[in-house]
């Protein structure tokens, strides 16, 4: 844990995980839906605060067992812990399992890390496909 040496509060850590580059290029294809989603990047979620609302989206990567939650997305900026509450239904937790995920939640600091609590998760490959039913008309 980092501390803010003037206040002596702890700081949040850096992910150990990186970015990969390729992750950027894979989310790309859904770059309009992210868009009309108002989705912020993964790099712009550590500066949010607890507690606000946020949209990301992003590519499912493997887990890493230096960094919390159920899952983490990378969008090619950051790589962000997904936490899902304990009473979290099952239907919630079968949509974090896609590739390419969609997550509507709060912004809060879990085991020293920016995370978000996911009140929502969507396929984004759903969602582009929906999107261009639409803007198709």
């Amino acid at each position: 844990m980092l501390f803010d040496l003037e206040r002596g509060i702890p700081l949040p850590q850096r992910p150990p995980t990186l970015p990969a580059a390729r992750a950027a290029e894979e989310i790309a294809p859904f770059r309009a839906v992210l868009d009309a989603a108002e989705a912020v990047s993964l790099a712009d979620l550590a500066f949010a605060a607890a507690g606000r609302s946020a949209t990301i989206g992003g590519a499912r990567i493997a887990a890493d067992p230096l960094l919390p939650g159920d899952a983490l997305l990378d969008d090619g900026s950051a790589v962000v812990p997904i936490v899902l509450r304990r009473d979290a239904p099952a239907s919630l937790r079968a949509a974090l399992a896609g590739r390419f995920v969609l997550a509507v939640g709060s912004v809060a600091e879990h085991e020293g890390f920016v995370t978000l609590v996911a009140d929502d998760v969507r396929d984004l490959r759903q969602l582009e496909r929906e999107w261009k039913a639409i803007t198709r008309r």
